[in-house]
């Protein structure tokens, strides 16, 4: 079976694609009204649009409408931000016409579709807003990469990996309004964040159209030029996989950074109340009360709490750097880490809050959430959190060999295996540079250097004590890399 007619059983069976029309309730009748001057709507258009029977065909109507008039000119601007600001609901989308960045990103993006060429970082950050334009330019082609409608789409290749399908999974980018992807992400079912098991972003978008496409063809054959109708289908039913990682997110084993042990979550002291972050080991403390295990704010609900008394926000770091949320106690001047570890609580989850490429002068990813799990003393013995002693001689001789990189090369120091190693752990971080289909900027830094023996894959090649830690792809991997084989 191929996977389309997988995944088609797969959604057939639990999003019930008959219900489409009574499910879909994105209701635009009174936003027609209101916005007809930007439609430039005949009132013959409106009355049709007004006059459909469901919330899924006033918007069918809608995109053909707004097709042909795009079809025209599809950098109408004003039109361009109606569809993202007014219809789309994303208020804080500055209007192309006066905004000189989003006119680039919307011109950049066109073209990039054109020609198919692979999205650039800063267009695929933004790819809910500017889907939005191209479904409309193109609906027979392209549909909306939404967040809820992601969410759904994984949980259904979820079940097909379950049969053993082997399918990637979509990113999800730049967090999310929707508390439910929030909320649960899907790393609950899958396991460790890993990103060879995602698409990659500069091309997942052209993946995901031509996917629901695909499917679209399968499940509505009558209607094979509205691939939107699989999209909407998707994008209604987000509380069914939601609901079915309900009891699941205890079980979720945090991504540790640093070295947390066991001792540690029971000594140390919380922040007094007039210290920056103690809003939000309140936060904590107040949800543990009501029984809450899990908790989850988003960027600007936690700098709301901290203005509250008078501390300003967070800092830059908070949404450049991982290690700022981390669970170790490698440093006492990280202070604001014991607003969560005092309480029991550890970072598990960042979703669309750090971007080692920001710059201080872009917005606050105030969209973005951190999520907080509360961790038993006895959860640490089950997750195996206490290394093997090949495991702790491996993380000594890995920062071992970043030292000696550090102390060999001035200039252009590999600093992310560094970072890795302090978030992730040695093992961690060896299967994850190990595993990865392309190798790291540092592998390639030292490469040209003539470096090679200080490649994290030349040490553990020539180390065979660690073998036993890997699989035999990995090591393959690591000598293909080096050229032994």
């Amino acid at each position: 079976m191929k996977k389309e007619e997988l995944l088609a059983q797969i959604i057939t069976d639990y999003l019930e694609p008959q219900t489409l029309e009574q499910n879909y309730a994105w209701d635009i009748s009174k936003l027609l009204i209101d916005e007809s001057n930007v439609l430039s709507l005949s009132r013959q258009e409106i009355l049709d649009v007004k006059d459909a029977t469901s919330a899924f065909s006033q918007n069918r109507l809608l995109k053909k409408i707004v097709s042909q008039r795009l079809s025209n000119n599809k950098l109408n601007y004003e039109l361009l931000h109606w569809i993202i600001k007014d219809w789309g609901g994303i208020s804080a989308f500055k209007n192309p016409a006066d905004n000189k960045k989003n006119q680039t990103r919307i011109e950049s993006f066109f073209e990039s579709l054109e020609e198919r060429a692979p999205l650039a970082t800063d267009l695929f950050k933004i790819i809910p807003s500017l889907s939005k334009l191209s479904s409309f330019w193109d609906p027979e082609n392209y549909v909306i990469y939404d967040n809820r409608a992601i969410y759904t789409l994984n949980y259904i290749i979820y079940k097909a990996n379950e049969k053993g399908a082997g399918l990637k999974y979509f990113p999800i980018k730049g967090g999310s309004r929707n508390k439910m992807v929030t909320e649960k992400p899907i790393e609950i079912l899958i396991g460790k964040y890993n990103r060879s098991a995602f698409y990659p972003e500069e091309t997942a978008y052209y993946i995901y159209c031509d996917l629901i496409n695909a499917l679209n063809a399968l499940l509505y054959p009558g209607h094979i030029d509205e691939p939107y109708r699989t999209e909407m289908l998707l994008f209604s039913k987000i509380e069914i996989p939601f609901r079915a990682m309900n009891g699941k997110l205890d079980n979720l084993k945090p991504k540790l950074r640093g070295k947390l042990k066991n001792h540690q979550m029971q000594k140390v002291n919380g922040l007094s109340p007039k210290q920056k972050y103690y809003p939000i080991q309140k936060l904590l403390a107040n949800a543990l009360s009501e029984g809450l295990t899990t908790v989850t704010a988003t960027i600007g609900e936690l700098n709301q709490q901290i203005e509250k008394i008078g501390k300003g926000k967070l800092p830059e770091v908070a949404y450049k750097y991982n290690v700022f949320w981390g669970n170790d106690f490698a440093s006492k001047t990280h202070v604001w880490k014991t607003a969560w570890l005092s309480q029991g609580f550890v970072v598990a989850n960042t979703t669309g809050v750090v971007n080692s490429q920001r710059l201080d002068t872009d917005p606050v990813p105030s969209e973005g959430t951190v999520s907080f799990q509360f961790v038993k003393k006895d959860v640490f013995a089950e997750n195996g959190l206490n290394n093997t002693p090949l495991e702790k001689e491996l993380e000594i001789d890995l920062e071992s060999l970043y030292e000696k990189i550090r102390n060999e090369i001035k200039t252009n120091t590999p600093k992310y295996f560094s970072i890795m190693l302090k978030e992730n752990g040695a093992l961690v971080t060896a299967n994850e540079i190990l595993s990865s289909t392309e190798p790291t900027d540092g592998f390639t830094i030292l490469l040209l250097m003539g470096r090679l023996d200080l490649t994290l894959e030349f040490f553990i090649v020539n180390s065979p004590k660690y073998h036993p830690l890997f699989a035999e792809t990995l090591l393959n991997n690591a000598k293909h890399r080096i050229g032994r084989i």
